[in-house]
């Protein structure tokens, strides 16, 4: 099907660019990176998995009225993962780049903790100045799916506003999205 890698990698990130989701994630340990995409054909997200790694939910009932009666499949890759597919992902990424970059960031913050030996658990935690790199780089793409559109964007019944859904999806770092976030305490992720 596709002859070279390159290739390949330029297919799943046209497809991540229309399909899927980039975004900053709550987790029962604080937060996390996380890529996703949503289909009712089960191939493209087969052959993300099968080039990535992740995890596939099968036959999950659509939100999108336009499916209303099709099962919608859903693929998922967290943390230094999805780090490392984002890197891979991000020379072809024409829409949703500048959130893979937001991804990137905040992923190698937390490696930066993680990879220190020697260290107690005190020692190994974010910095305020980490914290704060954290809040913007969370805002900030918040900010831009907000904007571009992402694929967890819904819409109000009975609004006209667009409502983004409950994941922490990374702004320039201005405004009450930092304040938000940083009234809630981040621990890294193992």
């Amino acid at each position: 099907m596709f002859r070279t890698r390159k290739e390949l990698i330029a297919y799943l990130a046209g497809f991540l660019d229309g399909e899927g989701s980039f975004g900053i994630y709550p987790n029962n340990n604080g937060y996390m990176a996380k890529i996703s995409a949503g289909q009712v054909d089960l191939r493209p997200l087969e052959l993300l998995q099968q080039t990535f790694g992740g995890s596939i939910t099968k036959d999950k009932k659509a939100y999108s009225s336009r499916f209303s009666s099709a099962l919608l499949n859903g693929w998922q890759l967290v943390g230094s993962k999805a780090c490392k597919a984002l890197v891979e992902l991000r020379p072809y990424l024409l829409m949703k780049g500048e959130q893979a970059d937001c991804l990137i960031s905040f992923q190698e913050i937390i490696e930066s903790r993680r990879h220190k030996l020697n260290l107690t658990n005190q020692e190994r935690a974010i910095t305020d100045e980490e914290y704060l790199q954290m809040s913007v780089l969370y805002t900030r793409c918040k900010r831009l799916n907000h904007e571009h559109g992402s694929a967890a964007t819904t819409k109000r019944e009975g609004s006209d506003e667009s409502q983004a859904s409950d994941s922490l999806d990374c702004t320039d770092g201005k405004g009450a999205e930092v304040a938000e976030m940083t009234t809630r305490p981040i621990r890294v992720i193992k």
